[in-house]
This record gives C-alpha cells, sequence and structure tokens, in this order.
C-alpha cells in the first residue's frame, strides 16, 4: 500500500515546488548561477565578448532570472561594442525597475514564489537588483549615449544615477529591523564564515557610494554647462576618497573656475594651466562570484529539542585588491588610483540582507522537515529517503548578481597640452597607443575596460 500511495504523497509534497518551477529553468534549481555563467565570463575575459553573447541562457519574461540575466546581456553588448542593442536592453531593465518600483508602491508582492521557495531554495524568488546594481544600470546606459554621440540623454540618465542613490540612502536610514536583527546573529559558525565580508567591505562603505557614478555624472554635467552640479558631484566623490590626488584636481579645477576658496590649498598647482583635460576611467577585471558556504543553523524542535541543520548561503571568500594601471602622457608616467571597489559594495549589501536570508532558511528548514516525516510516514523508508535527496540536492545558495560588472573602477587625470596627440596605457606587459585629437578644447574622456585579454578602449570629447 505505501508504494502505491508514493508517487500521489511525494506530488503532494513537492506541488509547491513545481508551481514555482513554471517560473525556473530546471538547471536553476540544482546549480547556482555563478556556475552558470561561467563560460560566459571566460569568453569575456578571452577577450571575445561576442561569442560570450551567445552563451547566455535565454530567461523568458516573467522567469526568476530574467531581470539578472537582462543585466548580462546588455553589459556584455556593451563589451562588444555593440551600443545601440545595449541601449535597447538597458531600456527595457529600466521599465521593469519601474514597474517593480510601482508594485512595492502599492504593496503588492507574489505570494506563490514565496510558498514555493520554501521547498525549494532561494532562486524560486524573482531576482531583485539592489541599489548598487541599479545605479551601475544609470551608468552604463549613460555611457551607451554618450559614444552614441548623444550627451542630452546621457546627462539625463546620470541624474537617474543620483536620485537611485539619494532613495538608497533614504530607505537605508528606515530599515532598522535588520540592523536589529544583524545584532542578534552571534552563532560561531555564522561568525566566522561571514568574517571575511568585514574585511572586504572596509571602513566606510555603506552599499550604495559609488564615486566612480559620481565622477562619470560630474564629467557630463560640466559638459551641459552645470559646473555647480559637477563641482558637487566630484566633491561627493572625494568625500569617498579623501587621498585620491586625481579627485582633488578636478575639485581645485572647478571650485577655481566657481570662486570658490573652500578648497584652494588642495596643494595641485599646475592644475589650471590648461583649460584641456584629460580623464582616464578605467574598470578592472570582473567581480568576483558569489560563492555557496554552507553553515550549521540551529532549530528548535516542537519538543524543545535543538538541532543543528546545515544550511547553504551565499557569500565572498577573499578580497580582490585593485592593481594601479599606469599610462605615459608628454613624457611622464602616471598610476591610476581606485575609485570603487564593487566586490566591497556588493558584500556590504549582502551583510545587510543576510537577517533576511537567514530568516528564510529557517522557515525553509522547518517546512522541508515537515514534508520528509509527513513522506516517511505515508511512504516509510522508501519515502524518507526520496525526501532526504531532494532536500540536499536543492539546498542551494542563492549566488545571483550581476557578474559582468567589474571588480573595480580607477581613475587618472591630467592637463592635456595643444601638441598632445596620443597617450600609451600600459597593460599586462603591453603598451597600447589611444590617439587623442589635440585640436580638442575641454575634457577628454578615455574609458579603459580590462579583465585578463580583454582590453577594450572608448574616446569622448566633451
Amino acid at each position: 500500500m505505501r508504494l502505491i500511495k508514493l508517487p500521489h504523497i511525494m506530488c503532494f509534497g513537492l506541488c509547491l515546488a513545481i508551481n514555482g518551477c513554471a517560473s525556473m529553468q530546471f538547471g536553476d534549481l540544482f546549480s547556482t548561477y555563478s556556475q552558470q555563467l561561467t563560460p560566459t565570463r571566460q569568453l569575456i575575459n578571452a577577450n571575445q565578448p561576442q561569442q560570450a553573447l551567445t552563451t547566455l541562457s535565454q530567461h523568458t519574461k516573467g522567469s526568476n532570472n530574467y531581470l539578472v540575466s537582462l543585466l548580462e546581456h546588455a553589459k556584455t553588448a556593451h563589451f562588444a561594442k555593440n551600443y545601440a542593442h545595449s541601449e535597447t536592453v538597458f531600456a527595457e531593465v529600466i521599465d521593469i525597475l519601474k514597474q517593480e518600483e510601482l508594485k512595492a508602491a502599492i504593496q503588492i508582492s507574489n505570494t506563490t514564489q514565496h510558498i514555493s521557495a520554501l521547498v525549494t531554495n532561494d532562486t524560486a524568488l524573482e531576482y531583485t537588483l539592489p541599489y548598487y546594481e541599479q545605479v551601475m544600470v544609470h551608468h552604463y546606459q549613460a555611457l551607451n549615449y554618450l559614444y552614441m554621440n548623444n550627451i542630452e540623454s546621457a546627462v539625463i540618465e546620470a541624474r537617474k544615477a543620483y536620485q537611485v542613490q539619494q532613495r538608497a540612502l533614504k530607505d537605508q536610514e528606515l530599515d532598522l529591523v535588520n540592523q536589529q536583527l544583524t545584532q542578534s546573529v552571534t552563532l560561531d559558525s555564522l561568525s566566522n564564515t561571514y568574517a571575511e565580508l568585514d574585511r572586504i567591505i572596509g571602513n566606510d562603505l555603506k552599499g550604495i557610494d559609488n564615486p566612480y557614478t559620481a565622477v562619470l555624472s560630474a564629467i557630463l554635467l560640466e559638459s551641459a554647462d552645470e559646473a555647480n552640479n559637477a563641482y558637487i558631484s566630484y566633491q561627493s566623490a572625494l568625500a569617498l576618497n579623501p587621498t585620491n590626488a586625481y579627485l582633488q584636481q578636478q575639485v581645485e579645477r572647478l571650485s577655481s573656475q566657481l570662486g570658490i576658496e573652500e578648497h584652494s590649498t588642495l596643494g595641485n598647482k599646475g592644475i589650471h594651466d590648461s583649460d584641456n583635460q584629460l580623464i582616464v576611467l578605467i574598470e578592472q577585471s570582473l567581480i568576483p562570484k558569489k560563492q555557496e558556504q554552507n553553515i550549521n543553523l540551529p532549530i528548535y524542535t516542537s519538543q524543545g529539542e535543538m538541532r543543528f541543520y546545515s544550511v547553504a548561503l551565499p557569500s565572498y571568500s577573499q578580497a580582490q585588491p585593485s592593481v594601479p594601471i599606469s599610462i605615459s602622457l608628454n613624457g611622464s608616467n602616471l598610476n591610476s588610483q581606485p575609485l570603487v571597489d564593487f566586490q566591497a559594495l556588493a558584500a556590504a549589501n549582502l551583510k545587510q540582507i543576510m537577517p533576511t536570508l537567514i530568516a528564510r532558511q529557517t522557515a525553509r528548514l522547518i517546512a522541508k522537515e515537515q514534508v520528509r516525516k509527513k513522506l516517511a510516514k505515508e511512504g516509510g523508508d522508501v519515502g524518507n529517503v526520496l525526501a532526504t535527496l531532494y532536500n540536499i540536492a536543492s539546498e542551494r545558495a542563492d549566488t545571483r548578481s550581476w557578474l559582468t560588472l567589474p571588480a573595480n573602477a580607477q581613475i587618472i587625470t591630467s592637463p592635456l597640452s595643444d601638441n598632445t596627440d596620443e597617450l600609451l596605457v600600459h597593460y599586462r606587459g603591453h603598451s597600447h597607443a589611444v590617439a587623442i585629437n589635440p585640436k580638442h578644447q575641454g575634457v577628454t574622456l578615455v574609458t579603459i575596460y580590462t579583465a585578463d585579454q580583454l582590453f577594450n578602449v572608448e574616446t569622448s570629447y566633451l
């Protein structure tokens, strides 16, 4: 009798999971997102971004990974210098973000997804973009417009990026519950596993501060004759990187133009010798992937007994330091200085949402254990074994994140003389010549994308 009833019981026990899987690909249930994106990242690192586009999974609208797949598609197209296509995909991302913001405002939630996640894993939930990724959506859209010579639209995207950061700051101030929950998590196993997060995050980052985008905004705003706003953007970037000499130069340059004496003692003499400025923005490597970590969580039974259960949670294993890149300009060598560490932003965001992840894992453990007991009771040893195997196979950490973002961003700035027509970028033992228009009056922006063998350059005149 038990064997006859077992298929019916298994369907009953797993029906919610199957219902939720309608919006998942089969591989999403039993392998991590970061594992699935490995071929794409390998081809980008091999300087084959066009071929990398063909390796990206084609998720349909409504699937849980649709939004993050659009991000990877748009950024990979950006790597491939297909800016029109990248712009189209990012525009769809922005439209989805607007719809999600509206849903949040009227408190619409997907109950089915949350229920199915209880008996599978967090990949049964739609991917939600953290604020630092939302900022970068507008950042790259601004660059797409810039590279297509649509400066007006680029400036608009820069303003949108600023609005996202302001909204993030406001939401962070209101998020007191998570802070209290974080303080309550004192398990030694959890502390040991996530001690690396604090080392990656550093001292000051909140998970949303992005001086890289602030600098791009300043450049675009200055080109739109908004020197005051450009000065404010440079100031905000300098506040996050107070020892960055290049940011000091730009703040002093604009303060001199605007008649502001506040920064006249920064000590960057000679910055005003030329109205022509070279600004080099460098993206280095690909952001490290989240790793799956197994930890033991204590769960109390209905009889008050404490038992430890192994669960999978996302983490970052180690910090990836930035490596300065040098350029040769007018007989001088200049080394880049860091602007932002995206792994630090990602780690800060992960630490902030960790209490929510743990709460869901605890609820999931209880739900799965109840299903296992039910199947063991109705199906005997076979039901118990099948339920246990399913629980083990479906226990996966949610390692989703935007994995074609850079590991870090860096900057070099310098005045340009009227006869400068070339700079040399030294990268991985090679010197790459970048042509410059010596007749241009204003800012020459050179954006460099690097990742192992990948080396792409775009030059814009503003």
